[in-house]
């Protein structure tokens, strides 16, 4: 069943009176339609605001009171009921912990938009209790409440051990189970691949590409590969971000298009694993002269039309921000941490600076079965050592 959502405007340099637009969503958040609503209380509060007679806070507040009475005949059409006293009292306290304080998850570009996502998500209980009712009847709920759709399904479940956590109801959060869900293509190649694109791009005898050296090049794109690395950060990067093992590269900084030192995407600071493989490629990469030369649009073209020239299959037609995706691919498949653990998704998550969920939805398909990672493990210590 379609869905919509309401937003207000207020009055600005572009916009002289205040406007609710709202969208209409299928049951793949997919926008069926869109546009602004009106009626003539929303006109009469724009003529008492533009004559003087209503305040600005004032008028704002009974717009939003519309907003809020047609959602909740929406909710009433659709056969919802209002999120109950015990769960708005965990939601409230997810929202004030989460978003509220200045050590709020920076990472999160759209804070209402989440805010309102939980919202859903609790919403999709119903009347059940989310500290006391039954876990499977809670899922049943959302799930209906999602259309059977896996990736709303999943999001929302997401939302829901988010805000147990945040409430301190560990002990509930492993029980509410996520849905298999197909995982995303991603552009790839894998180390065998790597080595062939490198020798195709010697072969060519270039001696500038993307403004710096062919070595220059070879380098940042083997570097990138061993250690899932953004470009901006490749660039920030130098010999004193190597822990003393070697094993774990510090991502403090980037550098941006325009030169800027900045914090790396989401302000979050974190450590790589870069494997021994990816070494020599650092300090190459690190000691080339030209490297900050590098223009970083034309780096990706001219990357794509290599891999075009050598692999026939698209999915292999990588861009820079691909070889992250090929980081991933080569440690969840042949890699396993100093205890002898193979990594995990969250673990790539924690690497690459991404959300858990980033790393499932895009890497799931990349996580071998036992038998393929010990076969796996053996090409690794003859091929890769």
């Amino acid at each position: 069943m379609p869905r919509s959502y309401y937003w207000l405007t207020t009055p600005d340099q572009t916009h002289k009176s205040f406007s609710i637009k709202w969208r209409k969503v299928n049951s793949e958040s997919k926008t069926i339609a869109h546009g602004t609503f009106k009626d003539e209380r929303t006109s009469l509060l724009n003529a008492l605001f533009k004559k003087g007679s209503k305040k600005h806070s004032t008028t704002e507040a009974e717009f939003r009171e519309i907003i809020r009475n047609l959602q909740s005949k929406e909710r009433s059409e659709r056969g919802e009921v209002p999120i109950t006293e015990e769960n708005a009292l965990l939601l409230n306290t997810y929202i004030k912990k989460k978003y509220g304080t200045k050590f709020s998850d920076k990472r999160v570009k759209n804070v209402q938009g989440a805010i309102q996502e939980s919202k859903r998500a609790v919403l999709a209980v119903g009347k059940l209790s989310l500290i006391s009712s039954d876990v499977d009847e809670i899922m049943e709920n959302v799930l209906s409440f999602s259309e059977g759709n896996h990736s709303i399904f999943n999001r929302y479940i997401y939302r829901l051990r988010g805000i147990l956590k945040l409430n301190g109801l560990y002990e509930r959060i492993e029980q509410l189970a996520v849905l298999p869900e197909s995982p995303k293509e991603v552009t790839q190649i894998n180390y065998r691949q790597l080595a062939v694109l490198a020798t195709h791009i010697r072969s060519l005898g270039l001696q500038k590409i993307a403004k710096v050296s062919s070595e220059t090049f070879i380098a940042l794109i083997q570097f990138l590969f061993w250690s899932g690395l953004r470009i901006g950060e490749a660039v920030a990067t130098n010999e004193s971000y190597l822990e003393i093992d070697g094993r774990a590269l510090k991502v403090d900084w980037q550098i941006d298009d325009l030169g800027r030192k900045r914090l790396p995407k989401y302000g979050k600071r974190r450590k790589t694993h870069i494997p021994k493989q990816g070494l020599p490629y650092f300090y190459t990469w690190i000691s080339a002269p030209d490297r900050n030369q590098l223009d970083r649009k034309q780096a990706t073209k001219k990357l794509r039309e290599f891999c075009e020239q050598v692999f026939k299959d698209q999915l292999n037609h990588i861009s820079l921000h691909g070889l992250r995706h090929s980081y991933a691919g080569v440690m969840l498949r042949h890699f396993e941490d100093a205890n002898g653990r193979r990594f995990t998704l969250d673990d790539v998550a924690d690497f690459l600076g991404d959300h858990p969920w980033t790393a499932k939805l895009y890497y799931a398909g990349f996580v071998p079965d036992k038998l393929t990672f010990e076969r796996a493990m053996k090409i690794t210590n003859v091929e890769l050592s």
